[in-house]
């Protein structure tokens, strides 16, 4: 039986990444062993401390040090690795 039907996963490749980790691994199409392997903080925000010293003064430019969150997402099947935001 075809998992795509059975579970309604009908996506075209640019549905699936929309800035975030696809649904599925974009090597091998795997759904199951595509899993988030690590999460962890990186980068300066200038965004977030434009806002944060616009608010809060010069304190508040210290919020551009908060960064993003980054996940990493690895392919049991065929091994493929990729980093995505959130």
């Amino acid at each position: 039986m075809n998992v795509e039907i059975l579970f309604g996963l009908n996506l075209k490749k640019e549905d699936m990444t929309m800035g975030y980790a696809p649904l599925r691994c974009p090597r091998c199409g795997e759904i199951t062993l595509w899993k988030k392997s690590d999460s962890s903080y990186k980068g300066f925000s200038v965004g977030k401390a434009i806002v944060g010293s616009s608010i809060f003064g010069p304190l508040g430019a210290s919020a551009g040090a908060l960064g993003k969150k980054k996940s990493r997402y690895r392919c049991g099947k065929c091994g493929y690795s990729e980093e995505y935001d959130g």
